[in-house]
This record gives structure tokens, sequence and C-alpha cells, in this order.
């Protein structure tokens, strides 16, 4: 089922994300009992144990993912309201921007 949720009519219903966050609950769960059927790469998580060609310095999972980073900010991921990179100096988008409706309510306005 595809929805165009930049339309605000066409949110999923309560029930809806209730069900596809079980599912992803689910999904993430089993990944990571998968996951864990594999030794654990020290190496991996220390810092200069490997050296870069572009003079990184730090672990090659902060490496890995400060460039994943750099090509989800060019595609505009991080343009959206609810998501946010971890790392910093992130390039700019070479797509143009999308424009996104209010999703949440404006506190000044409750009452």
């Amino acid at each position: 089922m595809s929805r165009n949720l930049l339309i605000l009519a066409a949110a999923p219903t309560l029930g809806e994300l209730r069900d596809t966050l079980v599912r992803l609950e689910d999904t993430i769960i089993f990944a990571l009992i998968e996951r864990s059927q594999f030794k654990h790469n020290n190496s991996i998580y220390e810092e200069n144990k490997m050296s870069f060609k572009d003079g990184y310095k730090g672990s090659f999972l902060t490496w890995f993912l400060k460039e994943v980073e750099h090509v989800h900010a060019k595609v505009r991921r991080y343009q959206s309201p609810d998501e946010y990179p971890f790392t910093g100096n992130l390039p700019e988008p070479v797509l143009p921007p999308l424009a996104y409706p209010p999703v949440l309510v404006d506190p000044q306005n409750i009452n």
C-alpha cells in the first residue's frame, strides 16, 4: 500500500501505525538475533586500528557512519523533519528541497 504522506488526509490511522511498529519491532529483534551469531570484530570499533587513504583518524565504524551520512545528506534525507544525523559537517543536498506540511500541532494554538 503506497500513500502520499505529504497529504495530511492520507495519513495512516493509529491502528495502522501500531501494526507497522509491531512489525518493525519484530524485524529489528530478528535481525539482532541473526547478527548475534557472528563473532565480534574489535578492530572495527578501536580508533586508529586501520589506516584510511583520506587521512581520517578514528575507528572504522565512525568513518563508515560518516560516509553513509554524507551520501544520505546529498539526497536530502536529513531535510525531513523526523530525520537526524549522528555526524556533523554534512554536504548540502543535490536535490531540490521538499515542502513538508506541518505535522505537529502548534502549542500556541491548543486552547
